[in-house]
């Protein structure tokens, strides 16, 4: 017979078996009844303190993280030559760390700071699908964007990118996300949790037929959603950086050798520094999982106490959810297109608000805003056709042609 406390009625002692519980425990009912009673108030996992800036900081990061991906959204929309093909994976990135930040930040902090779990079964296994599918579509999304670099910049002549085969990707990228996931959906389930015949409380947890399969599928897991893509990046941008250097050596003017030698150092410590930020911000929740199904099973004691081990993830779950606010900047900052219409609108924002709060005293005020604003809509194809232009009568019959790199790269 097992009993579900109620603190209302827990002096109904009879009707939860607790005879044979004071057998066991060799100590009276009523102490027993109240130890239990008392673990069951602190439903807390961390401390008051720590719960108070867990919060904080997750609300900085769901906030942040929301705003800045919406913003990059309506930057690629609101303009139509905005809608190239790789544009589409940033708005497919942006789009899957929004739902992180909406999905996977909310329900992982509830499960970290609460050890019971009061949301139901269908949450209990949608949720961990969720976030699974919107973590490895963003992963694969940065994976897709890396391997369309390579192909752009060193094997240019060979490979296009078109709307057509950057959707087709996308759409592999969410059909493997989903099958890669979808075994949570069945091996999540919420299990009561009980001492002797005591239910303690309900807890949302992977039930696996055995420990070791459990174990397989999270190296899976760490593979698919961090080594591989980690070692794809830092290869791919390696080949990069190689192949800049290398055409920049092989220039035969002296003064173009150098200005591509510059340019491509400042794109050299860009790509690793993408790929460094990749690995520092998923290796750490990956690791962390395969440590604690390994060195920690469910059946087995260890000395580490839950307060510690709840607060690890939390800080490794915090770093990798950054990334929905870093990947904006990476990959929306970074890239000049974007970053140009970034400050087009900006500054559009600034003269409209200057010219509504002040008087117009003269049309020449007028002319001059309206020259500037048109001077900056012509300023995305400028640069790249005065530098063909000047660099044409230095070109040499030997030397090869100067590489300029598409916006979207940087």
């Amino acid at each position: 017979m097992r009993c579900k406390l109620n603190e209302e009625k827990g002096l109904e002692l009879e009707r939860c078996g607790f005879l044979e519980l004071n057998k066991t425990l060799n100590f009276s009912v009523e102490e027993a009844l109240g130890v239990i009673l008392e673990y069951r108030k602190s439903s807390r996992n961390l401390s008051e303190s720590t719960e108070a800036v867990l919060i904080v900081v997750y609300s900085l990061l769901i906030g942040v993280g929301v705003c800045a991906n919406m913003l990059v959204c309506f930057v690629v929309a609101r303009k139509s030559q905005m809608h190239t093909p790789r544009n589409l994976y940033i708005v497919n990135l942006s789009i899957s760390d929004m739902s992180m930040c909406v999905i996977c930040m909310p329900f992982t902090l509830i499960s970290i700071l609460r050890r019971e779990w009061r949301l139901g079964s269908l949450l209990c296994k949608l949720v961990p699908v969720l976030e699974g599918t919107n973590i490895m579509i963003s992963i694969g999304t940065i994976t897709m964007i890396a391997l369309d670099r390579y192909f752009t910049i060193v094997r240019r002549h060979d490979s296009v990118s078109t709307r057509s085969s950057v959707i087709a990707c996308i759409i592999c990228v969410w059909i493997f996300s989903i099958v890669a996931t979808s075994p949570l959906a069945y091996y999540q389930v919420v299990e009561s949790l009980s001492f002797h015949k005591v239910i303690l409380y309900d807890a949302c947890i992977e039930k696996w037929p055995s420990h070791n399969l459990k174990t397989a599928y999270t190296v899976c897991i760490l593979l698919v959603q961090a080594v591989i893509p980690a070692s794809v990046v830092s290869i791919v941008h390696a080949r990069i950086a190689s192949y800049l250097h290398s055409h920049a050596k092989s220039q035969t003017n002296i003064r173009r050798a150098e200005r591509e030698l510059r340019r491509n150092k400042r794109t050299t410590v860009l790509l690793l520094g993408v790929a460094i930020l990749f690995l520092a911000s998923w290796l750490p929740l990956n690791l962390f999982s395969l440590v604690t199904d390994i060195l920690y099973p469910p059946e087995s004691a260890t000395n580490v106490s839950a307060e510690k081990l709840y607060l690890i993830l939390a800080i490794c779950h915090v770093i990798a959810m950054s990334s929905a606010i870093s990947n904006p900047i990476v990959y929306g900052w970074l890239n000049a297109n974007i970053r140009h219409e970034f400050m087009q609108l900006f500054s559009w924002k600034c003269v409209t608000l200057t010219t509504s709060e002040g008087p117009n005293t003269g049309g020449d005020d007028q002319a001059t805003t309206k020259t500037v604003l048109a001077t900056s809509s012509q300023r995305r194809s400028g640069p790249i056709l005065v530098q063909l232009k000047s660099e044409k009568s230095e070109r040499s019959n030997l030397s090869p042609p100067p590489l300029h790199i598409d916006s979207f790269m940087l």
